[in-house]
């Protein structure tokens, strides 16, 4: 039992925050149901809607409130949510040394980027204090994504969404020694079984609906200067906030 692995990747717009004398991270995940228009120093520009949700396949699921079927994966959506993972066997929180150099950081690509204190009501957000939390690029892209390992304290491992006061909770029975749940926000028209391209692969400034006062700012660079590429999709990591309710 306790040889049990989950790995939650956290994909799409995902801001992980860490508080000055609180072990862990929270991650805030901005609601972005519908487009949204930002200013960056070439001119305001959109950035399409997406949704926030937990995902796994079916298999692994126990049940599930509120779920949509589909192929042979279950999607719950997310928004305004209070995350938490129960069950979680680890005793403690640690980070690999890829995390900080590999995932991109808001405050380097926006010096100006000030993170609203307190949350934004509107955000879904997840206090992570357990487990261990490591970076992951896929395979001839530039775009990464977290991935929080945990042991199961016990077979099953539930993800509750509460949101005034009403749960709703995905509760995992894991099929095999290592499995994978996805906790993200990506491109509408992408998640579902629609698939439609996106205008531009300006995601990333969706994390600026984050900000405590409008910011101008650039997309993230990788590569040649100038190219902007899909790490404008990736998870953010926003240094030591000053500590408040959170």
């Amino acid at each position: 039992m306790t040889d049990l692995k989950v790995e939650v990747a956290f994909m799409g717009l995902c801001l992980f925050v860490t508080y000055a004398g609180i072990p862990g991270r929270t991650v805030v995940i901005p609601d972005l149901s519908s487009s949204t228009s930002v200013v960056t120093p070439r001119g305001a520009t959109c950035v399409e809607p997406h949704l926030a949700y937990i995902a796994a396949a079916t298999k692994d699921i126990a049940s599930c409130d509120t779920c949509e079927m589909h192929g042979n994966r279950e999607i719950m959506m997310l928004g305004s949510d209070q995350l938490t993972i129960e069950g979680i066997g680890d005793p403690s929180y640690e980070e690999a040394v890829n995390y900080t150099t590999t995932i991109p950081s808001t405050a380097t690509a926006c010096p100006s980027f000030r993170l609203a204190q307190p949350l934004p009501a509107t955000a879904t957000k997840l206090k992570i204090n357990k487990g261990a939390l490591s970076a992951e690029i896929v395979a001839g892209t530039d775009e990464r994504y977290s991935v929080l390992t945990v042991t199961p304290e016990r077979a099953l491992l539930t993800f509750r969404a509460t949101h005034d006061g009403v749960s709703r909770t995905m509760v995992i029975r894991p099929s095999a020694q290592t499995i994978r749940v996805e906790i993200g926000n990506r491109y509408a028209n992408g998640l579902r079984d629609t698939k439609v391209d996106p205008l531009a692969l300006n995601h990333w400034l969706g994390l600026y609906s984050l900000a405590a006062a409008p910011v101008v700012c650039d997309l993230p660079k990788a590569g040649s200067v100038g190219t902007e590429t899909t790490i404008a999709c990736s998870n953010g990591t926003y240094g030591d906030a000053p500590p408040a309710s959170h």
